[in-house]
C-alpha cells in the first residue's frame, strides 16, 4: 500500500506526512533551516499530533522557498526498485558477516 502512496506524493507534488509504516521510512522531517527532509512528521496517534504537525507545514508552506524546496526534495526520491534491492543485498551481506562469495546476486 506504502507504493501507490510514494508515488502519489511524487506525481502531485505535494508533501508528505507520515507516523508509522512503510510511508515512514522514507519521510524524512522537514529541516526549514537547513533545507534537509521530505516532508512532516508525527508520533502520536493523535488529533494533537496531526495538528502539531500540519501547523508545522502551513509555517512552511507560508514561506514558498521552502516550500519548494521540501516539495522537490520529496520529488527526486528514487524509489526504484534498483535501490530496494541494492538495500536488500547490503542487508543480507552484512547479516552473512561481510562474507561474500559467488552469487546469482554478483557478489
Amino acid at each position: 500500500m506504502e507504493e501507490p502512496l510514494r508515488i502519489l506524493f511524487v506525481t502531485l507534488e505535494v508533501t508528505p506526512f507520515a507516523r508509522t509504516g512503510g510511508l515512514r521510512d522514507t519521510v524524512v522531517p522537514f529541516n526549514p533551516t537547513t533545507g534537509h527532509g521530505t516532508g512532516f512528521v508525527f508520533q502520536q496517534a493523535s488529533g494533537d499530533a496531526l495538528l502539531a504537525a500540519v501547523s508545522e507545514a502551513l509555517g512552511v508552506f507560508a514561506d514558498r522557498a521552502s516550500w519548494r524546496r521540501v516539495v522537490q526534495n520529496a520529488m527526486v526520491q528514487d524509489f526504484s526498485w534498483g535501490q530496494s534491492a541494492a538495500r536488500y543485498v547490503d542487508l543480507y551481506r552484512r547479516a552473512l558477516g561481510g562474507k561474500q562469495g559467488s552469487s546469482a546476486m554478483g557478489g
